[in-house]
């Protein structure tokens, strides 16, 4: 079988595979460290903003979150329990963003 064969093969069966939906973890190609804006909405916020660009999700699924050119709308992380350590340190470093000084005063 040609290259070009066994790449439209590939690309084919990709396909048919893809979903706008899951929660699978993304192929470690794509854990690079990278910059974008943060988006934090709740549930009827990122609803709002996801939906008319990519649907509702199937049944008994929900939109946790979506990226809309390089802004991810996302869950506010203060709203996670504060046992799980990277949503204390996101909600920690968002305080700052929205005005909590740096010496951690009221």
């Amino acid at each position: 079988m040609s290259d070009l064969v066994t790449a439209a093969a590939t690309a084919l069966i990709a396909a048919a595979a893809a979903t706008l939906f899951t929660d699978a973890r993304p192929p470690a190609r794509f854990h690079d460290d990278v910059v974008f804006m943060l988006d934090v909405r709740d549930q009827a916020g990122i609803d709002a903003a996801c939906h008319p660009r990519f649907g509702v999700p199937p049944r008994g699924m929900k939109t946790d979150a979506c990226t809309l050119d390089g802004r991810v709308v996302a869950p506010n992380p203060c709203a996670f329990s504060q046992s799980e350590r990277y949503a204390r340190m996101i909600c920690h470093e968002m305080a700052h963003v929205n005005g909590w000084p740096a010496t951690h005063g009221e």
